[in-house]
């Protein structure tokens, strides 16, 4: 599957408001436990390439390919349900992958039109809106929302909380809730 998403740094209260009121229908709300698996040598990484072991309500192995250049985060998509999360892990450490980064986050998905919107609240770097969907219907759900695709922003969870630890000279670590 290709996923095509944007990312936009804003306040769940005021959102939650403004998709009621456009009669967007909350579909779930639940909490996310996230790891980043990488080879020793950091080769995912580097390819600009992800491997994710998520569990939430479900518990999902994903491997996202490298963006392709554009105004949305557009790459391919690859889930599998996994029936063990504990085993997979082991499985992927056994096979040459190696825990790089975890982190938590809480999420609620809503609908609004084709469009998916997720409230994502991350400890220490905060609430952000992700739309997902085609590129209009992207377009249309910010428009809505009163979110200006030229502050859309396309980077990582990762990438912002290591721009995060550089701006307050703080050690990367893993971005969990104490």
């Amino acid at each position: 599957m290709i996923e095509k998403e944007i990312k936009f740094k804003a306040r769940h209260g005021e959102m939650r408001l403004k998709l009621k009121r456009l009669g967007a229908t909350m579909l779930k709300k639940f909490f996310e436990a996230n790891t980043i698996f990488d080879t020793q040598d950091g080769m995912l990484f580097k390819r600009d390439e992800l491997l994710r072991l998520r569990v939430s309500d479900r518990k999902m192995l994903t491997f996202k390919s490298k963006p392709v250049k554009s105004r949305f985060k557009i790459r391919e998509e690859i889930e599998t349900e996994v029936a063990d999360a504990e085993s997979a892990a082991r499985l992927l450490e056994r096979v040459g992958f190696r825990k790089a980064w975890a982190y938590e986050k809480e999420r609620e998905i809503w609908k609004l039109g084709r469009a998916k919107v997720f409230l994502d609240r991350l400890p220490e770097i905060g609430e952000y809106v992700e739309i997902e969907g085609n590129e209009r219907d992207i377009e249309r759900s910010a428009a809505s929302l009163g979110l200006p695709i030229a502050l859309g922003i396309k980077s990582t969870y990762f990438d912002i909380f290591v721009e995060h630890c550089k701006r307050n000279h703080l050690k990367r670590r893993d971005l969990i809730f104490r």
